[in-house]
């Protein structure tokens, strides 16, 4: 109150207005378009430490408002939109890598699918012939065994067992 009376609101302009100007110059045109919210936060300590003198503080600081010459501005426009383009087929390209590495595990697990069932296939038809081929043995034994008590009891020769075959058959 000694300090400005009731005139304080000037009092902050001028200080507010010192500051910020001194520290605007601290930048490149650049930094403002690519580090706004740095810049602002140091011109808003910047401002307080002036404002602490006459015991007051800011409690925000947004840049609103930049203004450039247009030929600049079009300049950083435009490399905004190189950068943004350069990303965006970046991320084509990652994407049509990602699609292809899954095509190759698609295929990958296309063939293991296809050799396991081929596997598969192949042991049940060896276990299947196997089966047979015992099934066959043991019938043509049971036989052999039937032939050869049919012989004894009836006490035929090789010839009349021959015969005997042929009219069982």
């Amino acid at each position: 109150f000694a300090l400005a009376n009731q005139q304080y609101e000037p009092l902050f302009v001028r200080n507010a207005r010192d500051v910020l100007l001194k520290a605007a110059a601290d930048y490149e045109a650049i930094q403002y378009w690519q580090q706004r919210e740095k810049i602002g936060t140091e011109m808003r300590d910047l401002l307080n430490k002036r404002l602490a003198q006459v015991y007051a503080t800011c409690g925000g600081l947004q840049i609103m408002v930049i203004d450039l010459p247009p030929e600049f501005e079009k300049s950083i426009v435009q490399t905004q939109v190189t950068e943004q383009m350069q990303q965006t087929r970046q991320h084509e390209q990652d994407a049509k890598r990602i699609t292809a590495d899954t095509e190759v595990l698609k295929a990958v697990f296309t063939r293991n699918v296809t050799v396991t069932r081929n596997g598969a296939d192949a042991h049940f038809t060896q276990v299947v012939g196997v089966a047979n081929a015992v099934a066959q043995q043991q019938l043509l034994e049971v036989e052999a065994q039937a032939m050869a008590k049919v012989q004894e009891r009836l006490k035929l020769n090789p010839e009349q067992m021959v015969a005997y075959q042929q009219f069982v058959a």
